[in-house]
C-alpha cells in the first residue's frame, strides 16, 4: 500500500530541515509520527521531495529516505520478522549485506537475529502486538553467531501488499557492556585492595548532605556496626576539640577552590578512646564551579602517626593502600599473561625494582621445588572454581639463593560467565613469624627439659630427704636424750654426724632451689621477722663448723648490740640466705680468721631499710673471680679447695633476695677477706606490732601437750623416728599407718586430734587422703599436718589449699617438730 492510501494523514514542514509526518491507519487506531531531517539550500522542498512524489512511495521507499543516511541502525522487518530492508548501519552492526540478512532473516525467521532463549523476547514481542510499539533490551545474533546485547524498538510503519511492516530500530550495547564490566572488576580490586589495607572510602552528595561509606570507614570512627545517618555535621563532632578548627578550615579551604584535602586529626570513638586517622578526599564541582559532591578515605594510622617518614602521602588511593602496608602486592592478567610484581614483591626476593621482569613464568620458576605441585593445585582450584579468594604458604627462592617463606593471599576477578580473567593479591614474608615460631617452640623444649630436670630433682631430693630424716632426727634423740646420754666420744661424734647431715640438707634444698629459680617457680612469704634470732640461730648451727675450722665468729650480741626493728622477710628463706652468706666465711678463711657482721639503719627514697654486712677477714677474690660471682656451679677456681660445695650457694642467695625485694651487694680483696652486704626492707610498724613473726624454733614450756596423734607414713624408720620424738610426752597417744586407705579408716574410728600425713604412700597420694577429709563432712574438722620429703611449691600450695593446717618438709628439726606438734595438739578445732 502506498502512503496516499491512508484513510487520512496530515503532513507539516517545519522550519529547519525537519519534515514531520502524522497519521492513522484506517483499520488500526494507532498514531505514528516520523521526523525526516535533509539538507536544503532554500525553504522549498527539493523536487525529489515534493509532496506528489511523498504520497505515492512505498513503504520500502519511505524507509530508504528515512534511514539511508541515519548513522542509527534500522530494519524493516514483516511480521513474522524477517527483514524486508536494512540501512547501512544495520550491515555493519550485524557484518553483512543487506542481502545476507534478508537471505538469511527469510530462512530462518526472527530467530536469526534474536537469542530465542532470551526470556526478554516474547514480552516485547508481545507488547508491540497490543499497542503497537515497544522498547526493550534483547539479546541478538551477528551474522557470524555472536550474540550481543542491544537496545531495540520496534513501531509499526506502513503496509506493504496486505501485510503490516515494522521498523526495528537497534542500538549495540557491546561496549557499554564492556565498559561497565571493566569498571566492576576495577572496582571489586579495589574494594579489595581497601579491605586489606583496612581503609575505609565514602562520598557525600554536598545538595543533600548525604554520604555513602563502606564499614571500614564507620570503623575507622569506633563502629562495629553502620551508623544509620552520616554526615558532615556528624563527622565533624566526631574529631577531638582541640583539632576540630583546624580540620574545618582544610576542608572549607579545599571547598573554596583547591578541590583536594590531605589532613591527619584524632578522633574520639564511643568509648571514650582517642585514635588517629588520616582523611583524604577531592570535591567535584559543576560547570558554575559550584562543589556538588566529595569523596575520599579515611585511614586508621593510630600506631603510626608518630611515624610520619613511613607513612608518605600519596595523591591516588591505591598508591596509599601500597606504600601504607608492609605485604608486597602483585597482580596477573589472565587474558594477556602479563604481570605485575610490586617494587616491595621485587625487594622480598632481592631483585631490582627498576627492573621489573615482563614474563608471568618469573614466579612460577621462584618456587620451591616441594612446594610447586601444591601451589599449582592450590591455584587451578581458585580459577576453576567460583570462590573469589585463597590463601597459601609456601617459599620463594631468593636473587642470592635462599628461600622465603611467605604468605600469599589473592583475589580472582571474573568476567560475566563467571570466567576468571585476573588475579590479584598480596605477599607478606613470614621470615620473622617462622623465627618467632622457632623461638618458641625452643623455648618449649627448653622448658620442657627444665620441667624433666626439676621433676628429677625434686624426686632426687626426696629420696635423699627420706633417710636423711632419720639420721637427723636419731642423732638429735641421742644428742639431746637425757636418760641416756652419751658419752663424750660418742656425743662428739653424733654431733659430727649431725652436722655434716645438716650441711647435706642444706646443700639438698640449694640444688631444688636453684632449680625452681630457672623455672620460675620459686615464691617467698613475707612477714616481720626479728633478724637477730635468726642471726642468732644460723651462728648456732655453724659453731662447730667454725671451731673445726679455727675461725672465730662474732657472737650475736656484738654483732647486733642495738634494738632493731622487725623486716619484711621470708623467715626461712632469710634463714637459708645467712647460712649461705656465714658458711662461705667460714669455708674460705684461714686458721685463725675471723668472721663478723654489722648492721645499720639507712633511709632510702621507697622508705627505711635495715643493712645487714657479713664480713670475713679469708682469701678474698680478684676481679674477674667477683664478674663471674653469681653464675651456677662456678667455683671461682677452686674446685681443688679442700672445702665443699659445687658453688650455687651464692645464686640461690641473690635470687632469695630479690624475691623478699632486699639486695644483695659484694666487695673482696684478694688475700685481704670479702664482704656481702644485705639490704632489707624494714617491716610496716602496724604489721610488726599485731604478728611479730619469728623465724626461731618455738620454745617448748613444761606443759605437756595430750591428745591423740595419727602418723600415716609407710616409711617403718620414720615412723619409729615420729615415736621416739613423741615419746617424751606420756599423755600424747600416737596412732600409726602405712596406708592411704587404712589410715582414713583410723580417722573415722578413732578422731584423732592431729594426723601428721606423708605425701607419697602405695596406694593413694597424701593429697588424695585430703580430698577425702573434705568431701567427708564428719571430718572436716579434722587438723592434718604433711610431713613429707616433697619439698616443691606446687605441692605445700595444693595441701594448704585443700586443709592441712601445716606443712612440715623432711628432714625436719626436732624442736621445730615438736614445736609445731605442740602448737596444733593446744590450737582449738577450727
Amino acid at each position: 500500500m502506498e502512503f496516499a492510501q491512508f484513510e487520512w494523514f496530515r503532513w507539516l514542514v517545519l522550519t529547519g530541515s525537519q519534515l514531520r509526518f502524522k497519521g492513522g491507519f484506517g483499520r488500526t487506531p494507532l498514531w505514528f509520527e516520523v521526523d525526516l531531517e535533509f539538507s536544503m539550500d532554500s525553504t522549498e522542498l527539493p523536487a525529489s521531495l515534493r509532496m506528489p512524489e511523498l504520497l505515492h512511495m512505498t513503504a520500502d521507499q519511505f524507509f530508504r529516505l528515512m534511514s539511508d543516511h541515519s548513522l542509527e541502525t534500522s530494519l524493516l522487518t514483516a511480521p513474522d520478522g524477517r527483514v524486508l530492508a536494512a540501512n547501512p548501519a544495520a550491515c555493519e552492526t550485524f557484518g553483512g549485506t543487506e542481502r545476507e540478512l534478508c537471505t538469511l532473516s527469510a530462512a530462518g525467521g526472527r530467530s536469526s537475529l534474536a537469542d530465542t532463549d532470551d526470556p526478554r523476547l516474547a514480552p516485547l514481542l508481545a507488547q508491540r502486538l497490543a499497542v503497537g510499539h515497544a522498547r526493550g533490551e534483547l539479546r541478538l545474533r551477528r551474522m557470524d553467531g555472536e550474540l550481543f546485547d542491544a537496545e531495540v524498538s520496534s513501531f509499526l510503519f506502513l503496509e506493504r501488499g496486505f501485510e503490516t511492516t515494522t521498523i526495528l530500530k537497534v542500538r549495540d550495547l557491546s561496549a557499554l557492556r564492556l565498559a561497565e564490566r571493566r569498571a566492576q572488576e576495577s572496582e571489586s580490586r579495589m574494594e579489595f585492595a581497601l579491605d586489606a589495607a583496612q581503609i575505609g572510602d565514602w562520598n557525600m552528595d554536598l545538595r543533600t548532605n548525604v554520604a555513602q561509606r563502606s564499614l571500614r570507614h564507620d570503623q575507622c570512627f569506633g563502629y562495629a556496626a553502620p551508623v544509620e545517618a552520616w554526615g558532615y555535621e556528624t563527622f565533624l563532632a566526631h574529631v577531638h576539640p582541640e583539632h576540630r578548627l583546624r580540620v574545618a578550615a582544610c576542608y572549607s579551604k579545599a571547598m573554596a577552590g583547591e578541590g583536594k584535602y590531605d589532613v591527619d586529626f584524632p578522633v574520639i570513638w564511643p568509648d571514650g578512646s582517642t585514635h588517629w586517622l588520616r582523611s583524604k578526599g577531592r570535591f567535584y564541582f559543576d560547570a558554575a564551579g559550584a562543589p556538588y559532591r566529595v569523596a575520599g578515605i579515611q585511614v586508621d594510622i593510630t600506631k603510626h602517626h608518630t611515624a610520619d617518614a613511613a607513612l608518605r602521602q600519596s595523591e591516588e588511593r591505591l598508591e596509599l593502600v601500597l606504600k601504607g602496608s608492609r605485604d608486597a602486592p602483585w597482580d596477573l592478567d589472565l587474558q594477556t599473561n602479563t604481570p605485575y610484581f610490586s617494587p616491595g614483591w621485587l625487594d622480598m626476593l632481592g631483585h631490582p625494582a627498576d627492573q621489573p621482569p615482563s614474563e608471568a613464568a618469573f614466579w612460577s620458576q621462584a618456587w620451591h621445588p616441594e612446594d610447586a605441585e601444591r601451589i599449582k593445585a592450590t591455584v587451578e582450584a581458585a580459577l576453576a572454581g567460583s570462590q573469589e579468594t585463597y590463601e597459601i604458604d609456601y617459599r620463594l627462592r631468593h636473587s642470592d639463593g635462599h628461600y622465603v617463606p611467605v604468605r600469599s593471599r589473592a583475589y580472582v576477578v571474573r568476567d560475566s560467565n563467571g570466567k576468571a580473567i585476573r588475579v590479584a593479591g598480596v605477599n607478606t614474608d613470614l621470615t620473622e613469624q617462622h623465627k618467632l615460631q622457632e623461638a618458641q617452640q625452643q623455648q618449649a623444649v627448653a622448658e620442657a627439659a627444665n620441667a624433666s630436670k626439676t621433676h628429677f630433682i625434686s624426686r632426687m631430693s626426696h629420696e635423699l630427704r627420706t633417710p636423711l630424716n632419720a639420721i637427723l632426727g636419731f642423732t638429735q634423740l641421742m644428742l639431746d636424750d637425757e636418760q641416756l646420754p652419751l658419752q663424750a666420744a660418742q656425743r662428739q661424734r653424733a654431733a659430727r654426724v649431725n652436722d655434716a647431715g645438716r650441711h647435706l640438707n642444706f646443700l639438698i634444698g640449694d640444688l631444688l632451689d636453684i632449680s625452681r629459680i630457672e623455672t620460675g617457680q620459686l615464691s617467698v612469704a613475707l612477714a616481720p621477722v626479728d633478724l637477730r634470732l635468726v642471726l642468732q640461730e644460723v651462728l648456732e648451727i655453724l659453731a662447730p663448723q667454725s671451731q673445726a675450722a679455727r675461725v672465730q665468729m662474732q657472737p650475736v650480741e656484738q654483732a647486733l648490740p642495738l634494738p632493731l626493728p622487725l623486716v619484711s622477710a621470708d623467715a626461712t628463706r632469710l634463714r637459708q640466705v645467712l647460712f649461705n652468706l656465714l658458711t662461705n666465711a667460714i669455708k674460705y678463711n684461714r686458721p685463725g680468721g675471723k668472721v663478723w657482721c654489722e648492721a645499720a639503719l639507712e633511709a632510702t627514697p621507697d622508705g627505711e631499710r635495715l643493712v645487714l654486712q657479713v664480713c670475713d677477714s679469708g682469701l678474698g677474690m680478684n676481679d674477674q673471680q667477683m664478674a663471674h660471682l653469681y653464675e651456677p656451679y662456678n667455683r671461682l677456681g677452686r674446685e681443688s679447695h679442700p672445702a665443699d660445695g659445687i658453688g650455687i650457694g651464692l645464686s640461690v642467695t641473690r635470687a632469695l633476695l630479690q624475691l623478699m625485694g632486699a639486695t644483695l651487694e659484694a666487695s673482696s680483696v684478694l688475700g685481704t677477706g670479702s664482704s656481702f652486704r644485705i639490704s632489707l626492707p624494714v617491716a610496716d610498724a602496724a604489721a610488726a606490732t599485731a604478728e611479730a613473726r619469728v623465724s626461731g624454733f618455738d620454745e617448748l614450756t613444761d606443759d605437756e601437750p595430750r591428745g591423740v596423734v595419727l602418723s600415716i607414713e609407710d616409711n617403718p624408720v620414720n615412723q619409729l623416728l615420729v615415736e621416739a620424738q613423741l615419746a617424751r610426752w606420756p599423755q600424747v597417744r600416737l596412732l600409726q599407718a602405712t596406708l592411704g586407705e587404712e589410715g582414713l579408716a583410723m580417722i573415722r574410728g578413732h578422731r584423732p586430734d592431729l594426723v601428721l600425713l606423708d605425701m607419697n604412700l602405695p596406694d593413694i597420694s597424701g593429697l588424695e587422703v585430703l580430698a577425702q577429709l573434705g568431701a567427708e563432712m564428719a571430718l572436716g574438722s579434722v587438723k592434718v599436718v604433711m610431713l613429707s620429703a616433697d619439698a616443691m611449691a606446687d605441692d605445700m600450695e595444693a595441701s594448704l589449699a585443700m586443709g592441712a593446717v601445716d606443712y612440715l618438709t623432711k628432714p625436719v628439726e626436732l624442736s621445730h617438730f615438736l614445736s609445731r606438734v605442740v602448737l596444733h595438739l593446744r590450737t582449738p578445732d577450727a
